[in-house]
């Protein structure tokens, strides 16, 4: 069996896809930023430096973004995966 070469993305590029998903989430729950990071204990600047590509959050954070946000943490950080809900 041929093994696929797993394509290498940039750090920035990785930041600027987990955005985009991560925007697309809040959409569809109706939460902005600022609620957002309340609700899983981060400062709103930590949320901002995320949604501006300027820092990468720690895993523990997308575990707690991807329950508030009803999405698997695969779903956020896993840019082969489509599929978004729990």
């Amino acid at each position: 069996m041929e093994m696929t070469p797993i394509k290498s993305i940039s750090e920035i590029e990785w930041r600027k896809r987990f955005v985009e998903k991560l925007n697309y989430r809040m959409d569809l729950c109706g939460i902005n930023q600022k609620e957002l990071a309340k609700l899983i204990g981060i400062s709103e600047s930590a949320m901002s430096n995320y949604m501006r590509c300027k820092r990468t959050p720690r895993i523990d954070v997308i575990a707690r973004m991807s329950h508030v946000l009803g999405c698997t943490t695969d779903y956020l950080i896993n840019f082969g995966c489509n599929v978004d809900v729990r």
